[in-house]
C-alpha cells in the first residue's frame, strides 16, 4: 500500500500538471513493520497503467419503440489522443529482478545513530561461523549497533594486538558491519575479542564479543 505522509519531506514528488495551472504534489511512502532486525530484505515497486480501452458504444431508444435510437459513446479521458496513435490495454513496468533494475532495492533493518554509548552492542554475539545465518561461506560479518553518528571502532585480541580499525560516519544509520577480516585481509581466528568505540569528543565504550567455529 502507498501511504500519504505529509510529515515526511523525502516522500514528496512534485510533478507539473500540463492540463492545469500550478504544480501538484504527490506524497507516497511505504513503511514495512513486519521485519526482523539484521535480516536482508528486497523490495520491488511495480507501476501499472490501465491503458486506453476501446469506446463503449450503445444505442438508447428515444421513442420507446424500435425505430428511433440515440447513439451513445462512453470512453475514458484521452486528452492527447494517445489511444489513437498507440492503443494499449495495460502497461506494466519491470518487476525488478536484479540490482540493475532501478526499482529494485535491498535494505537491512537496523538502528538510528544514538548518543548513549551504553546501548552499543555486537550482534550476533557469540558469532558462530558455521551457523549460515543470513550469509554465505564467503560472506561472514558481524554488526555493531546503536553507534553515534561519527566514531571509530577499534578491535583487539585479548592479548592487546590490534586487529582492525573501522570508521563510522552516518547521520541516518547507527550500524556498522565488519567482515571478520584483519588488516592483511585474513579471516580472524576463533576466540574472544575486545572492541573500543570512541567519539571525536573522547567518549569511549569498551566491550567484547566471541567468535566460535
Amino acid at each position: 500500500a502507498l501511504l500519504l505522509d505529509p510529515y515526511n519531506p523525502d516522500s514528496i514528488l512534485t510533478l507539473k500538471d500540463e492540463y492545469s495551472d500550478g504544480d501538484k504534489e504527490y506524497k507516497y511512502k511505504f513503511t514495512d513493520y513486519n521485519v526482523e532486525d539484521g535480516i536482508e530484505y528486497t523490495y520491488s515497486i511495480v507501476a501499472y497503467d490501465g491503458g486506453v480501452p476501446p469506446e463503449d458504444i450503445s444505442f438508447v431508444s428515444i421513442d420507446n419503440g424500435d425505430t428511433l435510437f440515440n447513439k451513445e459513446i462512453t470512453s475514458v479521458p484521452d486528452p492527447n489522443h494517445w489511444g489513437e496513435i498507440n492503443p494499449f490495454r495495460i502497461l506494466e513496468s519491470p518487476k525488478g529482478a536484479t540490482i540493475l533494475d532501478p526499482n529494485f532495492a535491498t535494505v537491512i533493518p537496523g538502528y538510528l545513530p544514538a548518543n548513549n554509548l551504553d546501548n552499543i552492542n555486537v550482534v550476533p554475539n557469540p558469532y558462530i561461523v558455521d551457523s549460515g545465518y543470513n550469509e554465505s561461506e564467503y560472506k561472514k560479518r558481524i554488526r555493531f549497533t546503536h553507534l553515534p553518528e561519527i566514531c571509530t571502532v577499534s578491535i583487539f585480541t585479548v592479548s592487546g594486538e590490534k586487529v582492525r580499525v573501522l570508521e563510522h560516519n552516518s547521520i541516518t544509520d547507527g550500524n556498522l558491519w565488519w567482515d571478520l577480516r584483519s588488516y592483511n585481509n585474513q579471516e580472524i581466528a576463533p576466540g574472544l575479542y575486545i572492541y573500543a568505540v570512541q567519539t571525536h569528543s573522547g567518549d569511549k565504550k569498551i566491550g567484547k564479543f566471541a567468535v566460535v567455529r
